[in-house]
């Protein structure tokens, strides 16, 4: 059975070239894409896109090169978060003895959300790592030296987001003789990245984000964008009742439907209401346009209910959509999240990471909403 059209996923990225722009995300309103938008690197590209969900703002506002040079003022670096790759450290045998681990714990104490593989016998070492992670341990800074192992990362860098690498206009110096980082492909489940469009209720997300390892999550900001309008997603176990018994109410009277319709009207008058209200008093009080309104929208969206849609880019690794799907696949998972884990699954099949996924097939779930894992 198919469910609220509002409930899903789309494959956006699994570490090639394409970024695939979810039609979702797409300018509405007959505006078209501007061609100063989703330019630069794959890993630029989807960087700009997480950052766009976030805000709803695909066709408008800045460009590419704009967009990436007010993320690096604001230093809003989490969109870089989805943006991983892997780089193959080698240390030269005339470089000295002593094991590579040893020295990748000194590099690597209190850096959350990597993954790393040691080989001591060939003196090689693959990190699995993001934009941000580059950014921020490898920017210079007044009075830090930078360490060669760093340098070399930052230097790996501008071959993945060499936009990006030119904004930062940290100083690099000549690549470390000593160890020399390369980016590489990814080899095994950790390495190997995919991001994914989620679109589904409120409920859903504060469900999803609470997979917080070895992920990267941009969601639409309710402060930033206009909910008057926006859709209530219906929960599949409401729909499932309502295929089965398309005659009883909820609450047992002929009116149920124009109730459930009427609440969600009456929390939009409420939301409108107060965000207006809100903007006037703080223009008032001398407030700036951009932020009486934002700072509004951000007290009005407490009067919105949890089946409010929303959308997100979340990255995982595939060891970690290999986790996620299984307990999210599961009898005892909520049904929205089971039915939009079908769809995760099925989208991640489409992935050049297909084989890693063979051995998950799937069975109706027994309560007969979504599937789960056979």
């Amino acid at each position: 059975m198919s469910y609220d059209e509002n409930i899903g996923a789309e494959l956006v990225w699994d570490g090639g070239d394409e970024v695939r722009i979810p039609a979702r995300l797409m300018p509405r309103d007959g505006a078209t894409m501007r061609a100063d938008q989703m330019q630069g690197s794959a890993r630029e590209r989807l960087g700009e896109l997480a950052g766009r969900c976030c805000y709803d703002s695909l066709g408008t506002g800045r460009s590419s090169t704009e967009y990436h040079s007010h993320i690096l003022q604001v230093q809003n670096t989490s969109v870089y978060e989805h943006c991983a790759f892997t780089l193959e450290f080698r240390r030269p045998r005339h470089s000295g003895s002593g094991p590579f681990a040893q020295d990748l714990c000194r590099w690597l104490f209190n850096r959350p959300e990597l993954y790393v593989d040691v080989d001591d016998e060939f003196n090689c070492a693959r990190l699995t790592m993001n934009i941000r992670h580059a950014l921020e341990w490898c920017g210079k800074k007044p009075g830090y030296q930078c360490d060669p192992f760093y340098e070399s990362v930052l230097q790996e860098l501008a071959g993945v987001a060499p936009g990006i690498r030119a904004l930062h206009r940290a100083a690099v110096n000549s690549p470390s003789n000593v160890y020399v980082g390369r980016v590489v492909e990814p080899r095994d489940d950790h390495e190997r990245w995919i991001s994914m469009f989620l679109y589904g209720s409120r409920g859903m997300s504060h469900e999803q984000v609470r997979h917080g390892d070895w992920t990267a999550i941009s969601q639409r900001s309710t402060r930033y964008v206009d909910e008057s309008e926006s859709a209530w997603v219906e929960h599949p176990l409401v729909s499932e009742f309502r295929r089965e018994y398309p005659n009883q109410a909820f609450d047992h009277d002929d009116n149920s439907d124009d109730n459930v319709a009427d609440a969600i009207d009456r929390c939009r008058e409420v939301y409108r209401s107060v965000t207006s209200t809100l903007q006037e008093y703080l223009a008032h009080r001398g407030v700036d346009r951009v932020t009486a309104r934002k700072q509004a929208r951000g007290a009005a969206r407490g009067y919105l209910g949890n089946a409010l849609y929303t959308e997100m880019i979340f990255s995982a690794s595939v060891a970690q959509w290999r986790w996620m799907l299984k307990q999210r696949l599961s009898a005892a998972a909520d049904a929205e999240i089971r039915v939009m884990y079908s769809s995760v699954l099925r989208e991640l099949r489409k992935s050049r990471y297909a084989e890693s996924l063979s051995d998950m097939e799937t069975r109706p779930s027994p309560d007969g909403i979504g599937e789960v894992l056979a």
